[in-house]
């Protein structure tokens, strides 16, 4: 009874067997004249132990999908003579279709046999299949791209991008212009789709293997936008310890870039890293000097927090310098003498020592009365550019205080006091 059933299995088998290798005949006859059956028929081939290991299976499954994109490229292009287009959808499907089967075939083709031998029968006429197909995934990207399927865009111009550096034309690579800027402009497109699609994790894998390659200029991307976009993608991933990494390889790369110093310099600010940020301005300082007046306040106004006002001062003032109308500079170094002249006031006020008080004194109302051009001038800048009223009310405030206590302090500001309790009324009015 058990040799009965075994022979029986042996039998199922084989006979199984014989119908996956005669559905790959019948798929390649039925190829001719329907391209869906002949794909209904090869599928079981590819996954059945029998067939899915020959590489003339997976290079039936190829043609199919090539005779699919062909026929529909021959329709549109006799469209002036006939006046029928092709289905585009057909085409670009069977020309996507055809990308992994033949490459599946080629790789079997390549493995050497009992005596060590490669025989790869397949190989020349997948290459020139492939080679015939190549310019067509820009195509293929683009029609996608406008039925706004990024993610497919993406597919089809990163097959373009691949296409040339597969192993089946290692013999022939320098048939393929990859020096050619519409291929490094493909490239720039597969990144930009997928950034598109919003597949993060994809369009760092992308982002990485086009900063692996060589740059060739070209009008369509700078070199440093890459960097940027991997900086950027780190961020949205919210991966901070990648997006400092960015940064910082950018900044070096590209000393002169306006992107990866400054927001640089801000996370490290955000973290704190005091020093980091500093030095890292001082750089961008050196690196842009015309932009002394937003970069040199930063600076400064990290010294101010740490209440390091002898470096604070020095670098608001080289800001004003290089720009009298700085006004981050004019408005921080106006605070920075109220804040010295707020602590003088409170040391005053805690001695009873009559001259040592008086000393103060005097000191307190000198510090104030140096804050005042700049604060008095950043008022008026405001004023010139019709300031929104947060920022107006910000300085009236500032002013209100320091001339209350010049006036506390024997100095007479009881008309600019009055000028500016006016002021604020008419914004609360409004």
């Amino acid at each position: 009874m058990k040799k009965l059933l075994l022979v029986t299995s042996l039998c199922l088998l084989a006979g199984f067997s014989f119908a996956q290798k005669r559905a790959v005949k019948d798929a390649k006859s039925a190829m001719k004249n329907n391209i869906q059956e002949a794909r209904d028929l090869i599928r079981p081939a590819l996954s059945d132990p029998e067939t899915a290991n020959d590489q003339e299976t997976w290079k039936l499954a190829g043609d199919i999908e090539y005779k699919a994109f062909d026929d529909e490229r021959t329709i549109e292009m006799q469209k002036a003579i006939t006046g029928k287009g092709s289905d585009e959808e057909k085409m670009y499907v069977g020309l996507y279709n055809m990308y992994e089967p033949y490459i599946k075939a080629d790789e079997l083709g390549q493995i050497p046999n009992e005596k060590g031998q490669i025989k790869n029968k397949v190989r020349k006429d997948i290459v020139k299949n492939m080679r015939d197909g190549h310019r067509f995934y820009i195509n293929g990207g683009i029609y996608y791209d406008q039925k706004k399927d990024h993610a497919r865009a993406a597919d089809f111009f990163e097959k373009y991008w691949e296409l040339p550096t597969l192993a089946m034309f290692d013999e022939t690579r320098g048939d393929f212009n990859m020096q050619d800027t519409t291929y490094q402009i493909i490239k720039y497109y597969a990144v930009i789709s997928a950034v598109q699609s919003q597949d993060h994790p994809r369009t760092v894998k992308l982002l990485k293997k086009l900063t692996g390659e060589p740059y060739i200029q070209n009008s369509t991307y700078k070199e440093s936008d890459v960097y940027e976009l991997l900086a950027s993608e780190y961020q949205l991933m919210g991966d901070s310890v990648a997006y400092v990494e960015a940064l910082r390889a950018g900044s070096q790369r590209f000393p002169g870039n306006k992107f990866f110093t400054p927001n640089l310099i801000n996370e490290f600010i955000k973290q704190g890293k005091t020093a980091e940020a500093i030095a890292y301005l001082d750089q961008a300082i050196a690196n842009d000097p015309s932009n002394m007046c937003d970069l040199m306040s930063v600076k400064a106004s990290l010294y101010a927090e740490q209440k390091d006002y002898a470096q604070a001062e020095p670098a608001y003032q080289a800001a004003v310098n290089a720009d009298a109308n700085c006004e981050r500079a004019l408005e921080g170094l106006g605070v920075l003498y109220v804040l010295q002249a707020q602590d003088l006031k409170e040391k005053a006020g805690q001695t009873t020592n009559r001259r040592e008080q008086s000393e103060l004194d005097k000191a307190t109302s000198d510090l104030y009365l140096k804050a005042l051009p700049y604060l008095e001038k950043y008022h008026e800048l405001l004023n010139a550019r019709n300031a929104d009223a947060y920022d107006k009310r910000a300085i009236l405030m500032k002013l209100q205080n320091v001339y209350y206590n010049l006036s506390l302090l024997n100095v007479d500001k009881a008309a600019e006091l009055d000028i500016i309790d006016k002021a604020l009324k008419e914004l609360s009015a409004e």
